[in-house]
């Protein structure tokens, strides 16, 4: 992980954000990568998106939840369809834990309204019946086979906070050990939706003292792929002989 975004954006911070990027950019880590070489345009746009967004939310009232709402509809439906075409990858187990976390997520955005806004009962009940029944089109059965899992739970320790990189530096190199740290197999997997740094700064994120290492797993799934439940394992329980989580 090498972009600023990662540091601010981890999970022990406990602060929503948003990134405003423009990517590819043909500057960026060369010789070339200078304030003259910026385009006015650009950063311009990028000032007006990040203050319309303060503004609107600043101003947010139970008059907008109605449009927000209908929004959050039709990228409902744009994210499942994307989840339907992902899902095919995974076996039959993993697309029904996919297809779980996706609609609990979605569940979660309706509520996202509530810090600024209150939400009509009549409002919520409307928007959770039509996830509702979207989850019914997409929902995958539960296979019914045994699935070995991990039931320990981590906590992050709240005296470690932040990225474990950042910026050349690695904690975990310095605690655990180069060689060690850069055989672990989760920080060296990948797939077509995200590389190993991403597995790993990810899995620590989900961390919360009340997932398990294998619900870990399955969130790592739905959101980056397939990854063997002993490299989730190895990874965490490494960071737990240096500090950064403790079982619960």
């Amino acid at each position: 992980m090498g972009s600023d975004h990662d540091v601010f954006f981890e999970g022990t911070w406990r602060i929503p954000g948003l990134y405003l990027h423009d990517w590819p950019d043909r500057y960026i880590h060369t010789n070339f990568d200078l304030a003259a070489n910026i385009d006015p345009t650009k950063l311009k746009r990028a000032a007006f998106i990040g203050a319309v967004s303060a503004w609107y939310l600043a101003n947010f009232s139970d008059e907008d939840v109605p449009a927000v709402l209908r929004l959050l509809k039709r990228n409902a439906l744009q994210r499942s369809a994307e989840l339907a075409e992902r899902r095919a990858s995974l076996s039959a187990i993993d697309a029904a834990a996919t297809t779980r976390i996706h609609f609990n997520l979605e569940r979660s955005k309706v509520h996202s309204v509530e810090p600024f806004a209150s939400l009509d009962e009549n409002d919520h009940a409307g928007a959770v019946a039509w996830l509702d029944g979207m989850e019914k089109l997409l929902v995958t059965p539960e296979p019914g086979m045994f699935v070995p899992r991990n039931e320990t739970v981590y906590a992050r320790n709240k005296e470690i906070r932040g990225p474990m990189h950042a910026f050349g530096y690695s904690y975990i190199d310095d605690r655990l050990g180069a060689e060690r740290a850069a055989n672990l197999r989760l920080a060296n997997h990948s797939t077509a939706h995200g590389d190993g740094g991403m597995f790993a700064y990810e899995a620590l994120n989900f961390v919360d003292g009340k997932r398990t290492v294998s619900d870990i797993r399955d969130w790592l799934v739905a959101e980056l792929g397939d990854v063997p439940l002993e490299y989730v394992e190895e990874y965490l329980a490494a960071l737990e002989s240096i500090g950064v989580v403790q079982r619960q």
